[in-house]
């Protein structure tokens, strides 16, 4: 599906993928929930507001690629690039 991985070594990551934002952790973790029973990986921030990150890649074109399958799933998604 991606041509690398959803968390590769931190040192590689540049572009993370993210739901969110939640006010309320509790909601945060209902949907890092739903995620990851459909398969995707998930991390939830600490602190508020909370994101569930989905995939953290070093291609941009992989993050865009999530980014677009999971806002055709009606998330509120964005990439955050570091």
């Amino acid at each position: 599906m991606y041509s690398d991985e959803y968390f590769p070594a931190e040192t590689s990551v540049r572009f993370k993928v993210q739901v969110g934002p939640f006010p309320v952790r509790e909601e945060a973790l209902q949907v890092a929930s739903i995620l990851e029973n459909e398969g995707y990986p998930v991390f939830v921030s600490k602190g508020l507001p909370c994101y569930v990150q989905v995939g953290a890649f070093s291609n941009p074109t992989n993050a865009d690629k999530l980014q677009n399958e999971l806002l055709g799933k009606g998330y509120s998604v964005y990439i955050r690039e570091e």
